[in-house]
């Protein structure tokens, strides 16, 4: 199985430019994605699944914005991602 988790936030431009992207605003994304059909997730999945989004967090407050994401036993699941 594979969560996917999409946030959206849009920007609205202060001044914009005709015809541009500026115009427009820019629409970031938020992208968590990662598999749960691993030995990590058999015993209790939704402790396993609060577990990977507390260390994603944990990711998110050490600034950064791109990263794997990883299962309780070390193994990459998935990963994390802004993108514009």
């Amino acid at each position: 199985m594979l969560i996917a988790l999409s946030a959206h936030h849009y920007v609205k431009p202060t001044m914009p430019k005709y015809g541009s992207r500026q115009e427009r605003g820019n629409a970031m994304k938020a992208i968590a994605k990662f598999n749960i059909d691993n030995d990590s997730f058999n015993e209790d999945p939704n402790e396993e699944m609060a577990q990977t989004f507390e260390r994603v967090a944990h990711m998110l407050r050490e600034t950064k914005s791109r990263f794997p994401i990883h299962d309780a036993n070390g193994n990459k699941i998935g990963y994390f991602k802004v993108v514009n």
